[in-house]
């Protein structure tokens, strides 16, 4: 069978350090979706938010005025889709219904997942476009991060992060994309911090993405497993531009499943003023699908000040 998925676009490699070219931008190949289907469904789904379940694990901001473009996010670390098969991860996504998704550690022709992964998340969601951020080659196959989004995509990039303590790690990389919805342009980024209980490696990443998200000319929204509790160093360094989008500070316990024991997993969001989470909170009806819970978040992006 052919290819459901065209290639819209593929970004030259950079002679600036630590840029991989990835695999570009991936455009579902079939009629789109018009816009009005979205600003529809976004009236919908503002409706509904006031008819939570008392089981609604979300947390809602009071002192946010709905004004602006409303983005939802997700973030989630599918563990390869190794408990469930990709097809559950899916069914995941869907029934979250984010505007745009940061999945991690996503294998794509592989021995685990022995076919083109892109496509099959294409095949199987809503969304419109995907960006793969390849972290390395696997024998056979590849292995990185994961942008869905249902809104175009106009262009992405993947940098590399780096070890310093090369036993026990493999390579780590941020993808990043600049998405446009409603004549209003955001940048959304994913990444998967290295693993180990020593923070050298970790912090210097963090300096890392740090580097290659400053001076951007938009808001950005940043999906991540951190790896990294709050108050740590990598995520205290990561605070000093980022802000988490947990409101009142409940970010919700996402690693361990079904029961879990500690947050690694957030969304994030900078500048300030720029945009402000709505709602926040950790998808728990997805307790079987991976070995981490997926975050899911609404933002609301307002006009420049």
């Amino acid at each position: 069978m052919g290819r459901r998925t065209e290639k819209i676009t593929r970004e030259k490699k950079l002679q600036a350090s630590g840029f991989l070219p990835g695999r570009g931008v991936y455009r579902k190949n079939k009629p789109m979706k018009s816009t009005m289907y979205y600003l529809f469904i976004s009236l919908i789904m503002t409706v509904l938010t006031g008819c939570k379940s008392d089981d609604d694990q979300t947390v809602q901001n009071p002192e946010v005025v709905s004004e602006g473009v409303m983005i939802k996010a997700m973030s989630y670390n599918i563990y390869s889709g190794q408990l469930k098969g990709i097809p559950a991860i899916a069914e995941v996504i869907n029934k979250a219904d984010p505007d745009i998704v940061g999945l991690q550690e996503v294998e794509s022709v592989s021995g685990k997942v022995p076919f083109d992964v892109v496509d099959r998340f294409l095949e199987l969601t809503d969304m419109e476009y995907a960006y793969y951020a390849r972290t390395h080659d696997l024998n056979p196959g590849e292995y990185g991060n994961l942008i869905l989004s249902k809104y175009p995509v106009k262009k992405g990039v993947t940098h590399q992060l780096g070890v310093l303590v090369e036993e026990g790690s493999y390579p780590r990389v941020i993808g990043i994309v600049e998405v446009e919805k409603e004549g209003k342009t955001f940048y959304f980024a994913d990444t998967h911090l290295d693993h180990l209980s020593d923070d050298t490696n970790r912090n210097h990443q963090v300096g890392k993405i740090l580097e290659y998200t400053s001076g951007l000319d938009a808001p950005m929204i940043m999906a991540g497993d951190f790896n990294a509790l709050q108050g740590s160093d990598p995520l205290n360094s990561l605070l000093q531009t980022f802000t988490l989008g947990c409101i009142e500070g409940n970010c919700g316990l996402t690693t361990g499943t079904p029961q879990p024991s500690k947050a690694i997993d957030y969304l994030m969001y900078a500048p300030e003023g720029r945009i402000t989470p709505v709602e926040y909170g950790v998808f728990y009806d997805a307790f079987s699908e991976s070995d981490h819970f997926p975050v899911v978040a609404t933002f609301v992006m307002h006009d420049s000040q």
